[in-house]
């Protein structure tokens, strides 16, 4: 065994660094750490950078997308003027068969419900969803009946029409009325004659925009939950009419 005292500091050095590596690997420690950064990646990007310089540029031909085509025109509802019906019975029989008026669903087709020449024609956007014989024949029919009766017209002086001739689930009614669902409804008054208009519900008012020969007012089923908005349309009906005192 070697005395200490015999070894040179140069001997000395390097058998204490020997020892505290051993220390370090029995412990598990086989790399060096520290707390300095090291610019790694940034070396990683340089080089990358520097193979990508060498590298040739190759253009690739590239076809250009195809412009989107136009979506065609929607059909106007109704068809060619020209064959839209010129009375109120041949309106009845139309409103029921053409197919433009309504899209296809579970719901049927309804007629409208009166004559020629009623006291008051009263609009609404379309069938209740449990109709399936008469036209409002439900909630809504009930308290169309009753602003009829307070508007002084009975069931025979009436007369109920829709927008639509069915029943249905969230209509697009902007859709509708750039298709020109707006001109049956002029047709639909022109040949049902009635001495005045009510046209319920914000969809069937959108149509009548400046046009003071149609009284409109809220649907008829917020007009069953809400008190105030039935007070409300009441005195506007008697403004309009007016009754007001």
């Amino acid at each position: 065994m070697n005395n200490p005292s015999s070894l040179s500091p140069a001997n000395l050095l390097s058998r204490d660094i020997g020892s505290m590596l051993d220390w370090w690997r029995l412990a598990g420690v086989d790399y060096a750490y520290t707390d300095t950064p090291q610019p790694w990646l940034a070396e990683t990007v340089a080089a990358a950078a520097g193979a990508e310089a060498k590298t040739p540029v190759v253009a690739v031909a590239t076809r250009p997308l195809p412009e989107a085509a136009p979506s065609p025109q929607a059909e106007p509802i109704g068809g060619a003027r020209s064959g839209w019906p010129q009375d109120l019975a041949q309106f009845r029989e139309w409103w029921l068969t053409e197919a433009s008026l309504a899209d296809r669903g579970a719901f049927p087709r309804l007629a409208p419900v009166g004559g020629p020449g009623a006291e008051i024609m009263l609009l609404v956007p379309m069938p209740e969803d449990t109709d399936r014989a008469v036209l409002l024949d439900g909630p809504d029919g009930q308290m169309a009946q009753a602003v009829l009766r307070a508007m002084g017209a009975t069931p025979a002086s009436a007369y109920l029409a829709t927008v639509l001739p069915r029943h249905m689930p969230l209509p697009d009614w902007p859709a509708l009325a750039s298709r020109g669902i707006g001109d049956i409804v002029r047709l639909h008054i022109a040949l049902a004659k009635p001495r005045r208009v009510v046209a319920l519900g914000r969809s069937v008012k959108n149509l009548f925009t400046n046009d003071d020969a149609v009284f409109c007012g809220p649907g008829l089923d917020e007009l069953r939950r809400s008190a105030r908005r039935r007070e409300r349309f009441w005195n506007s009906w008697l403004q309009w009419t007016g009754e007001a005192t």
